[in-house]
């Protein structure tokens, strides 16, 4: 977390009659990193493999990120399943805020370490799909509106294990075009 130090000047003039220097109050402000941009989705996440697949997972919490940041839900409900609830929830979450007027600055998630736990190659009748344990890593922020008093975004570690399946094609409902072949996120669930 970088921090931003402000000084307050204690008075309008240069130095009093007597000569005193104009005093000076630090103010520590904290500093987040806040994602403005639309995680692009790497031409290398466009195989049915697991090696892409695990590329599918880090777009997907960029976009988690994007979205309480921004607040957009679009993207974030367009790359997951309508059957993953938890996904849902986070979106449902993500509109609220939009609503609120408020916006995350910091509480970035961050994988730690993800690991291929199972799967399927899939065939002629069934899409790959593969489940992987990651560890999470969430920095400290806020969630801050005009209309509320700033919240906290204590940081945290959590597990979880996350179910990524295979799209050959799709169509978005929310651009209303095709999308390419990708990976997609059906379950986030607790470790």
């Amino acid at each position: 977390m970088a921090i931003l130090v402000s000084v307050t000047l204690g008075g309008c003039a240069s130095a009093g009659a007597s000569g005193d220097p104009i005093s000076a109050t630090p103010t520590v402000v904290p500093s987040y990193a806040v994602p403005t941009e639309l995680p692009e989705y790497p031409l290398a996440a466009r195989e049915s493999t697991p090696e892409a697949a695990l590329l599918g997972v880090a777009v997907f919490f960029d976009l988690l990120n994007y979205s309480y940041a921004t607040p957009d839900a679009a993207p974030l409900r367009d790359f997951t399943d309508p059957m993953c609830f938890t996904c849902q929830r986070w979106v449902i979450e993500v509109q609220n805020m939009m609503g609120g007027g408020a916006r995350n600055e910091g509480g970035n998630v961050i994988i730690d370490t993800a690991e291929l736990v199972g799967g399927t190659p899939g065939d002629a009748q069934s899409a790959p799909e593969y489940s992987f344990a990651v560890s999470l890593f969430r920095e400290a922020g806020e969630q801050v509106s005009a209309s509320a008093p700033p919240q906290t975004l204590p940081e945290g570690a959590q597990n979880v294990i996350i179910s990524m399946r295979w799209a050959p094609e799709a169509y978005s409902e929310i651009t209303q075009e095709i999308v390419h072949a990708r990976w997609y996120v059906t379950a986030v669930n607790d470790a």
